[in-house]
């Protein structure tokens, strides 16, 4: 009998023993589940500030992009409009520079042309003596 309420009394020690485990770890686990529940909040939290930054990130660096891309359109329409402004002066002055070559080959072709009369000239009057 004394060892059947041994037995009894370890029995009932075991289970309160596993009753007390089993609170001990539901509490934990609820705990755990509660902290994972906060820290999963965390993260998509993080997640949803992390995409707002991405988003406002691109807008900005599309901002920039465009700005740069204007920026770059402009200073090609002021070198087209200044290398067509060089074009043309340089046509101009070639132009001008074969005008006075040709008016000079011209003077040069006459200035010859009257030198030779001349001397044809003075020939024939010296033949004719």
């Amino acid at each position: 009998r004394d060892h059947g309420t041994r037995l009894a009394a370890v029995v009932d020690a075991l289970q309160a023993e596993r009753s007390g485990l089993q609170q001990s770890v539901a509490q934990r686990l609820e705990v755990l589940e509660a902290r994972l529940g906060v820290e999963r909040s965390d993260v998509m939290a993080r997640q949803a500030e992390l995409r707002d930054e991405l988003a406002s990130g691109d807008q900005e660096v599309n901002i920039k992009l465009h700005d740069i891309a204007a920026r770059l359109r402009g200073e090609l329409d002021a070198t087209e409009r200044r290398l067509s402004a060089e074009g043309a002066a340089l046509r101009d002055y070639v132009d001008s520079s074969l005008a006075q070559l040709q008016s000079s080959r011209t003077a040069e072709d006459e200035a010859r042309r009257a030198s030779f009369a001349s001397l044809l000239r003075r020939v024939e009057a010296s033949a004719e003596r």
